[in-house]
């Protein structure tokens, strides 16, 4: 049998060079993320004996959980506490009395002939005041019992000024002041016509209807007077109003007329006052009774019994 022969080992010398397998990335957060395990290492070893205590008393099974208060059904609620009434200020009605107003003095009060008087000085005041600010009057008799109430005339006070009005009652003996916000006025039902809100005022000889909306505030209104036969130029009376209605109705959202009735004649006006506009509303209608619009209720009511109407 023949032997093989032996081939022989050849070894390459040639330098060896990298292989490329794979890549890995490394996020750039790596070394923010070992930083925050240090210190969380850090934290534990640090507050380690408050852990062990917790941990030692029952961990957050021994939390108290906190129940809400149910009141006792035999337990009475706690009443709302009253405001305490507004403590009234009288002052004598003498004309040697003194009232201070903001920047005003009233002062001359008296009562002669079932007249009313006094006088509003300016003292460093804007003359408009009054206009802006709602001031009452109220005469009382010598048991502080309310006989009449007035309302103080919005007017410009540059200076001072005479004020004179007609009162029912001669025994008054104080006399108080009040200015009225609206909040202060007191709440009024009002009657309703075919779903619509309603206040009816009337003296001896007018009547006045407002209409309101659902907040109580006005909307519309008609006014209604009744003149006698038997009244002073009767004649020329009429003939006023029929002008005056004739005027009335060429005013967009106004509707009027006046005609003979059976013992005089009637004059009525009905306004739209969400139609009509403003500034012709208060230029052509500027007696007390023709209320802005969206005037309150309680307001209405409220000053036009002042001014001696019945309001329901």
């Amino acid at each position: 049998m023949a032997k093989k022969k032996k081939e022989p080992v050849v070894i390459d010398q040639t330098e060896l060079k990298p292989t490329t397998i794979g890549t890995m990335e490394t996020k750039e957060s790596g070394p923010w993320i070992v930083i925050i395990i240090i210190i969380l290492l850090l934290v534990g070893i640090f507050f380690l004996d408050d852990i062990r205590e917790f941990i030692n008393n029952g961990g957050l099974s021994n939390i108290p959980i906190v129940q809400p208060q149910t009141p006792s059904p035999n337990e009475p609620e706690e009443e709302p506490k009253e405001e305490e009434p507004i403590e009234m200020e009288y002052y004598e009605l003498l004309d040697t009395t003194v009232v201070k107003l903001e920047n005003f003095e009233l002062s001359k009060v008296a009562i002669n002939d079932h007249l009313l008087t006094f006088q509003i000085e300016n003292k460093g005041g804007v003359s408009n005041y009054f206009v802006n600010h709602d001031y009452y009057i109220e005469l009382y008799d010598a048991k502080k019992t309310l006989l009449e109430r007035f309302k103080i005339d919005n007017l410009n006070i540059s200076v001072s000024h005479d004020f004179t009005y007609e009162v029912k009652e001669d025994n008054v003996s104080y006399f108080s002041l009040h200015l009225m916000t609206e909040s202060d006025y007191p709440a009024v039902v009002l009657k309703k016509e075919n779903g619509i809100p309603y206040l009816q005022c009337s003296n001896e000889n007018e009547t006045i209807t407002y209409y309101f909306d659902d907040k109580s505030e006005l909307n519309s209104l008609e006014y209604m007077l009744r003149v006698d036969e038997s009244t002073e130029d009767f004649d020329r009376l009429f003939d006023e109003y029929l002008d005056l209605s004739d005027s009335y109705n060429r005013i967009n959202g106004v509707e009027s007329d006046a005609y003979l009735s059976e013992n005089g004649f009637e004059y009525y006006v009905n306004i739209a006052l969400n139609t009509i506009p403003s500034i012709t509303y208060r230029s052509q209608f500027t007696e007390r009774k023709y209320y802005a619009y969206h005037t309150s209720a309680k307001f209405i009511s409220f000053e036009l019994e002042t001014f001696g109407y019945t309001c329901e």
